[in-house]
């Protein structure tokens, strides 16, 4: 059995990113060298910043838009 290890900010973005992507649990996994329990306990932590804060709270706390865009898309909304 593989030692699990715990998952980095920049694992965090890529779980974001290959599961916004469509990529399989599973398949993330395997792209980013976690185990499935872990990506699925990161993903259920993404969730609930995203139903406490909005999907704009996670991208920004990920750092993956910028915030002038992050305003641009609010103030179309």
């Amino acid at each position: 059995m593989t030692p699990q290890r715990r998952a980095t900010e920049d694992d965090v973005k890529a779980i974001f990113c290959y599961r916004g992507a469509g990529f399989s649990l599973d398949e993330t996994a395997d792209y980013t060298g976690l185990t499935r329990h872990t990506v699925s306990y990161q993903l259920r932590k993404l969730r609930y910043s995203a139903e406490d804060g909005g999907i704009s709270e996670v991208l920004r706390s990920l750092e993956l838009v910028d915030n002038s865009e992050l305003i641009k898309m609010e103030l179309n909304f």
